[in-house]
């Protein structure tokens, strides 16, 4: 049989195991959340998209390339 002080050391150890595998999980989110700000701002910095305030938020739209000649034009 096991004490009563056995017992809340093994709850509170599962507990900080649920604990640890939650911050990991808000960690890779916030990861992925920098990367992709990361990429956007790039895109912004490079011009290739169109940044607009619109009333429902912020509007983001890929410019179009246009006559770049790179299709095997001479």
């Amino acid at each position: 049989m096991i004490t009563y002080a056995e017992f809340i050391a093994l709850v509170a150890f599962i507990g900080l195991g649920g604990y640890v595998i939650y911050l990991q999980h808000q960690l890779n989110e916030a990861r992925e959340a920098c990367s992709m700000m990361s990429r956007a701002l790039n895109d912004i910095a490079s011009g290739n998209v169109d940044v607009r305030r619109t009333e429902t938020g912020i509007e983001v739209r890929v410019k179009r390339q246009t006559g770049g000649g790179t299709h095997g034009d001479s």
